[in-house]
């Protein structure tokens, strides 16, 4: 992965190493778009972001470099940015595929504990641990915003209760 300032002569010039499967050419600018080149010689411009629906590295393709302009694929990746800092994830459409805020308690209420009622011997020990530990804490929390560090600290909390693992 290299850093430079694309230029149209630059993308065209850039060839993959034969030492990789595929090659990334940053632009200096600082905006996320980025040159993918293959072994094979296929180039296609990209977006590197964080998405708001995961908070997590995510890229979406702008356009082969054979068919769009560095200057065409630049002003894509300004709208696409102006969409994450509204909220949206460009990956998503907007009317069906966006991640919904789903609550831990809608999931385990709806979706969890529904379906192992009749396929898990343990089913009621979920429940109970859900009701009695886990409700209260993550209830009204989407399941998107739930981080490793706060099911730590749950771990933590129970075990300070005196409970085993």
């Amino acid at each position: 992965m290299a850093v430079e300032h694309l230029t149209e002569a630059r993308v065209k010039a850039h060839r993959c190493p034969e030492s990789k499967r595929q090659d990334e050419l940053v632009d200096a600018a600082r905006t996320g778009l980025y040159l993918l080149t293959t072994q094979l010689g296929s180039k296609t411009y990209m977006l590197r972001f964080k998405s708001p629906a995961t908070s997590k590295t995510a890229h979406i393709k702008i356009g082969r470099a054979d068919d769009t302009t560095l200057i065409e694929a630049r002003e894509r990746v300004t709208e696409l940015r102006k969409q994450i800092s509204k909220g949206i994830d460009p990956r998503y459409d907007q009317t069906e595929n966006q991640p919904t805020d789903l609550t831990y308690s809608d999931f385990m209420e709806e979706h969890y504990l529904p379906y192992v009622e009749t396929r898990k011997r343990s089913a009621n020990r979920d429940e109970q641990l859900y009701r009695i530990h886990v409700k209260e804490r993550f209830g009204d929390t989407p399941l998107n915003r739930i981080k490793r560090k706060d099911i730590e600290q749950l771990h933590t909390d129970v075990f300070a209760l005196g409970y085993k693992p």
